[in-house]
């Protein structure tokens, strides 16, 4: 539901419509502020500063991960968190993973050959009967030359709340965990984890803002500056929730 009422360009319609019945029964007290509160958002909400500045904040809360040991011979359980596939037959099942999916997976496949002795974990849920996101990542872990007996699945949990009480059902809260998944969503990751009594190494990938170097183009509206800022809403609802909700 937060996806899509939260949804900067839903909002922005919902503004602009109201605007329109406001309008068209002649309510020139409403309508008048609320074309312009619509144009306002659509430029706070397309425009490179406003998504950079909340993105940001969540992306350099964590460094990418690095081992100061060449082949460490620690053993870790590398959790992969799931981001999202579409089942196509049709497509090689790393094209069935979303963009943020493979970049984590990707991430997870660096860090284990980094500790080859260790174990990759990885998550996501799927339809009954279907195959699992989790299945997905599997496949293709398999077929970039990881050995399958070093992966395993959590295949039940839909959210990374669920991800977290799931693994610690599963596998414990005594071995050394590495977490992977995309720099945004790290903060609300961790906090998940440590509040089943999980303190993981975190390994932020996927990053959405790259480029330091100012251009004037960065100044026009774009639809993707607004799914940045849908990011943003999600990720800093989710933390809100989890403070004041679930724990």
């Amino acid at each position: 539901m937060i996806k899509y009422w939260f949804h900067p360009f839903n909002i922005f319609w919902l503004l602009f419509f109201i605007g329109i019945a406001a309008l068209l029964m002649k309510k020139e007290n409403f309508y008048i502020p609320l074309f312009i509160l619509a144009a306002c958002w659509f430029f706070l909400s397309t425009n490179y500063l406003i998504p950079k500045l909340l993105i940001s904040q969540l992306e350099n809360k964590y460094s990418p991960y690095t081992s100061k040991i060449s082949k460490d011979t620690s053993v870790y359980n590398i959790v992969v968190l799931g981001a999202g596939f579409t089942e196509n037959k049709k497509l090689p099942f790393n094209d069935q993973l979303s963009p943020s999916a493979l970049s984590r997976l990707i991430e997870g496949i660096r860090i284990y050959n980094l500790h080859p002795k260790s174990k990759l974990i990885v998550s996501g849920p799927g339809f009954e009967g279907e195959i699992s996101q989790g299945e997905v990542f599997k496949k293709v872990a398999v077929s970039l030359g990881i050995d399958s007996s070093s992966i395993n699945i959590i295949n039940t949990a839909t959210n990374t709340y669920e991800e977290a009480k799931k693994y610690t059902e599963k596998f414990g809260k005594d071995s050394q965990v590495i977490l992977v998944t995309s720099s945004y969503h790290m903060p609300r990751a961790m906090t998940m984890f440590e509040h089943n009594g999980i303190k993981p190494v975190p390994a932020p990938t996927d990053f959405k803002f790259k480029n330091n170097k100012f251009s004037p183009m960065l100044f026009f509206p774009s639809i993707e500056n607004m799914h940045y800022v849908q990011i943003a809403i999600i990720e800093y609802t989710g933390l809100v929730y989890a403070k004041w909700f679930l724990f």
